[in-house]
């Protein structure tokens, strides 16, 4: 009994050992190789980089002027991290990616409560860890990364309590706690939907007496000693200009209008929850189906497979009502299809020999069969945009290698030692990418482009720049700056900055500088060339790096 406990500990400490070392390979490594992206990550940077500027810890400024689409939480972890590494791309995604880490670990805890199953705990870890979008996000600066494992961590520290009656106490105080971390990082919807997710559960299981204990009422104090005294803060300092922008305008205004009216369709998250999970979308679609089936006997599942159910379900019809839509809105969920997608997996391998996941693998296979495809159309077509021949057709080559160890795993009936290879798969086409960051950086980031304008022109007045390029040149350049957009809106969230969405404003503005300098997309080029010979200025094109053309426009020089 003794050897069994032992083997079963050091089993545990195994997968924990591994999972962490795993996380720094999927969520930190190379992450200081590329620039920040446009258009959110320069946002949160150069907000915390006002901050430290402004010795501010609780008012978020961007445009040297307060701002407030979202609350304090995500500043505060940044400025952190500047004070413990410097201001440098790693530290401006160190947090997200330790959240991340955070995650994959609270998912193996949770699914070793659930299932008592410390295999089917790691291969649910590995699956949210080796999801495309679950390693996106945790490398890039977004709030999302951080609210959702804050969420997860309340729903983790809930079960606990619920499994553990012995833990009930300390279990519901954390979840409480944990959701107070959920609202400062992104407002209500922190509280709101764990508890959705725990009433519900409760209410099904025919167990809402659970809640009645002191714990919850000592929860709920601490939930508001950690949540309100910023709201209480920011709320009496700025009033009506913070209560607008941040409930009405980030908040009931998302609800009501699509900020991203392409992705307003009913199929949207249903087809990103799936695409999201790759390379195991056929996996989780299978495992949907599955217990949809089981659904119609609710004793067969077990109560961390409800659990999940009702939290994936919750996250989805909340903001499925909802107009704005983004896929990194529902990264909530990805946990409980981790350990769905895990349960799932692991069942079908013991039960059934392998053999709808043979089928499952096979299906997916042929997808990465296809990467060599796209790489050497790519080169064919879009030469400009990935590296040398040479290396594009190792890359192809590499694939068609990786690819024929797959079959040889299906072959042989190596139905798991084919799923650990399929988990490794997003971390080479991380590394690939990594390797070719040189070649496309510059169509994410306006970190070159913005340098460039800084080190060769003296640029004293208002840089003009396209909307999806204005944070990053101001983050890069330190330069006062203004959009030019001709559709006659800004941002969902209005800026500090000069709009030029009109062509009368952009005359008037051309005319009240000597020298303007510019940062634009191709059309917005065209635009300001068009306007300013007319005028019968000078519209010189400096440079074009990526997609962002750099421009200078100024009065004809004249003879003497």
């Amino acid at each position: 009994m003794m050897e069994k406990f032992l083997k079963a500990q050091g089993d545990g400490l195994r997968n924990i050992v591994l999972l962490v070392l795993l996380s720094g390979a999927f969520f930190f490594a190379g992450n200081n190789v590329m620039d920040l992206t446009n258009p959110d990550e320069v946002f949160y940077v150069q907000t915390a980089r006002e901050m430290v500027q402004k010795a501010s810890w609780n008012v978020p400024y961007l445009f040297d002027q307060p701002q407030f689409e979202k609350p304090i939480g995500v500043y505060w972890f940044l400025r952190v991290s500047f004070l413990l590494f410097g201001e440098t791309n790693f530290s401006a995604r160190f947090f997200p990616a330790f959240f991340a880490g955070l995650g994959v670990l609270l998912v193996y805890w949770m699914a070793c409560l659930g299932f008592g199953d410390r295999r089917k705990a790691f291969l649910s870890a590995l699956i949210l860890m080796s999801s495309v979008f679950y390693i996106g996000m945790g490398r890039t600066v977004f709030t999302d990364m951080i609210f959702s494992v804050s969420m997860l961590f309340s729903l983790a520290a809930f079960f606990w309590a619920y499994q553990v009656p012995a833990r009930k106490t300390w279990g519901i105080v954390l979840a409480f706690l944990f959701a107070g971390l959920a609202v400062l990082t992104k407002g209500p919807l922190g509280l709101v939907l764990p508890a959705f997710v725990v009433a519900i559960f409760l209410f099904c299981r025919k167990e809402l007496r659970f809640l009645l204990c002191p714990a919850v009422l000592a929860g709920f104090l601490l939930f508001w000693g950690v949540a309100l005294p910023w709201y209480v803060f920011v709320i009496k300092k700025y009033g009506v200009f913070f209560t607008h922008e941040f409930f009405y305008n980030d908040h009931w205004r998302r609800l009501i209008i699509a900020e991203h009216r392409s992705n307003d369709k009913f199929y949207f998250y249903p087809l990103s929850m799936l695409g999201c999970m790759f390379p195991w979308t056929f996996f989780m679609g299978a495992a949907f189906v599955w217990f949809a089936s089981r659904l119609k006997n609710k004793e067969s599942l077990l109560a961390v497979e409800q659990f999940c159910l009702i939290w994936i379900a919750v996250v989805f019809v909340v903001f499925q009502i909802a107009h704005s839509k983004l896929v990194s809105y529902i990264l909530p969920l990805f946990p409980a299809m981790g350990i769905l997608a895990g349960d799932y997996i692991d069942t079908f391998l013991r039960h059934e020999k392998g053999k709808t996941i043979g089928r499952l693998f096979k299906a997916t296979g042929i997808f990465f069969f296809v990467i060599p495809i796209i790489l050497l159309i790519g080169l064919w077509k879009y030469p400009v945009y990935l590296p040398s021949p040479v290396k594009v057709l190792g890359v192809a080559a590499f694939y068609i290698v990786l690819f024929s160890t797959g079959l040889f795993f299906l072959f042989k009936k190596k139905y798991r030692a084919g799923v650990y290879f399929l988990a490794a798969q997003p971390l080479l086409i991380l590394m690939v990418a990594l390797g070719s960051y040189q070649h496309f950086g510059d169509y994410v980031s306006s970190k070159n482009a913005a340098q460039y304008l800084a080190k060769n022109y003296s640029v004293n007045n208002i840089v003009i720049c396209s909307k999806m390029f204005l944070r990053g040149v101001s983050l890069y350049t330190d330069k006062n700056v203004a959009v030019i957009n001709a559709n006659g809106s800004n941002f969902f969230s209005p800026h500090p900055v000069v709009t030029l969405n009109a062509e009368e404003k952009l005359k008037d503005f051309l005319r009240s500088q000597a020298i303007s300098y510019a940062l634009v997309n191709r059309t917005y080029y065209n635009e300001i060339k068009r306007v300013a010979l007319g005028m019968g200025l000078q519209c010189d094109l400096l440079k074009v790096i990526g997609d962002e053309y750099i421009v200078r426009v100024q009065a004809k020089a004249t003879g003497l």
